[in-house]
């Protein structure tokens, strides 16, 4: 009777020493699982929004390309900009915690870019420098300056083009920079810089699509020297 007694005492203790450990292991393990899981939250949003700002830039320089007049004034840059809110409405809810305008969370610019020949009698497999013929909204690309090109998987910068559009004609480009910020803080906050750069459909190589300045002109963008 004692032996069997003894026995099993042994075995309760030793079910008490494995749930025990169970319960310690469980209790370090947790939140590590939970921050794991909140990490992978953070990590969707921060893809979904890059996804989404190059959207954002697509569609800007789309709905300027296409202007079937030659030109485009500071209500159509505007209105084109416009788009993020709908295309990206997270920028509406962080205004309104920062109370302040969508316009100071993303920055949208436009830009009219002219190709011009290197050497003027050149006929075939020319190289071009690139120029700013108009540029507006929150960080406009500079007048007066030869876009270098750059590698196509450099990032974005206001003055570099890709180097595989440079080329006869014009380019309309959008840039887009938007800094993401984790819902959860398990990972760094990361600025996004995006960029479209389209042809314009209805104006011809030789030409661009202009900026007229009409009655009302708030300033949103302006023409560089010479165009």
């Amino acid at each position: 009777m004692l032996n069997l007694a003894t026995r099993a005492r042994g075995r309760a203790m030793r079910t008490g020493c494995t749930r025990g450990t169970a319960t310690l292991e469980f209790a370090i393990a947790f939140p590590v699982l939970i921050l794991m899981l909140l990490s992978s939250v953070d990590v969707a949003n921060l893809v979904t929004d890059s996804r989404r700002l190059q959207t954002v830039a697509n569609t800007v320089g789309q709905l300027v390309s296409t202007t079937s007049s030659g030109s485009v004034t500071y209500a159509d840059l505007q209105s084109a900009a416009s788009s993020a809110v709908v295309l990206f409405p997270a920028v509406l809810s962080q205004s309104y915690v920062g109370s302040e305008a969508w316009t100071s969370v993303i920055s949208i610019s436009i830009s009219s870019i002219v190709f011009i020949k290197t050497n003027p009698l050149c006929t075939s497999n020319c190289s071009y420098t690139a120029r700013v013929a108009w540029s507006g909204g929150s960080v406009p690309r500079p007048c007066g300056v030869n876009l270098a090109p750059a590698s196509d998987s450099a990032a974005p910068s206001p003055t570099t083009l890709p180097q595989d559009v440079f080329g006869p004609g014009s380019l309309i480009v959008a840039d887009v920079v938007y800094t993401y910020t984790p819902t959860f803080l398990t990972i760094a906050s990361t600025t996004f810089r995006k960029s479209s750069f389209i042809a314009p459909r209805y104006v011809p190589a030789s030409s661009y699509i202009k900026y007229a300045v009409v009655s009302g002109d708030n300033g949103y963008a302006s023409s560089c020297p010479g165009y």
